[in-house]
């Protein structure tokens, strides 16, 4: 695996690059404003982003856990307890409450005994950065992928409520993953000249009984996360041109209907006539 040109970063170092990440795309999909806000605005990850972080470091590097996380059972309310959470944080490290400690075990557990999930994590090269210019805009990126197998796929750990078949298909549209996915291939090809053309998702549920399943992405969403992805960088180069961060166009436009309530309202016109 050509892996010269990848870097080993840890967090802080990879977070203080100046590049766009997939994050910051569906910002730029918005508008050239809500992505500059993005960027401006304070980050404070949710309790449900510090489980998903826990339970990708679980998966990733167990034996680096118990270095980045600490479980916290006092109560923030109190005076005892804000002290003890502070003392957490001053030492580096990221609260997390017992539940949410255990939910990660049981995510980690599951993966480990699904025999499709078990193999990415057992041969996978884990967490290496990745930092390139995007030959079409010029924009500089950079992505950090869960895994990387043989050259030819990315592995990506995606913690979930529901990773039926269906379940699943609807995050990635609502989350946009498939537009993660193309720009992750495109970058990792481009920095190891290696022909990444596949994206797998290891999922696991966040709830009893933590199921786990796997899923590649097909060519045809790969192709239309690659055409969104192009989109939001050309608005964020073209807003570092002009130095214009534009929301929403200023001229009168024509709105309508969406389908669903076109039909809605066709149909208590049909039953009234």
């Amino acid at each position: 695996m050509a892996l010269d040109n990848a870097l080993r970063l840890d967090e802080k170092t990879y977070n203080a690059i100046y590049a766009v990440r997939s994050s910051n795309l569906k910002h730029a999909l918005k508008s050239a404003a809500h992505y500059k806000q993005a960027l401006e605005t304070p980050f404070e990850p949710s309790p449900a982003m510090v489980l998903g972080t826990a339970i990708h470091t679980m998966i990733l590097e167990p034996t680096t856990f118990d270095i980045r996380f600490r479980v916290f059972e006092g109560d923030r309310r109190t005076k005892d307890g804000k002290a003890e959470y502070q003392a957490i944080v001053d030492q580096g490290l990221t609260p997390i409450g017992r539940d949410a400690f255990e939910t990660a075990r049981n995510c980690f557990q599951s993966v480990t005994k699904h025999p499709e999930a078990s193999k990415y994590v057992v041969a996978g090269k884990e967490e290496h950065a990745f930092v390139w210019t995007d030959v079409d805009t010029g924009v500089l990126c950079k992505c950090k992928p869960d895994f990387l197998h043989n050259g030819q796929f990315v592995v990506d750990v995606k913690s979930t409520r529901d990773a039926s078949l269906k379940g699943f298909q609807s995050a990635i549209g609502s989350y946009l993953y498939h537009v993660q996915a193309a720009f992750y291939l495109d970058g990792v090809a481009q920095v190891t000249g290696l022909p990444y053309r596949d994206f797998v998702f290891l999922c696991v549920e966040t709830e009893a009984p933590y199921g786990v399943a796997t899923y590649a992405l097909d060519e045809s969403s790969i192709e239309m996360g690659r055409a969104l992805y192009k989109i939001a960088l050309k608005n964020i180069r073209d807003a570092q041109i002009d130095n214009e961060w534009p929301a929403y166009p200023k001229n009168l436009q024509t709105i309508s209907l969406p389908t669903w309530a076109h039909f809605n309202a066709q149909e208590i016109i049909q039953k009234e006539s």
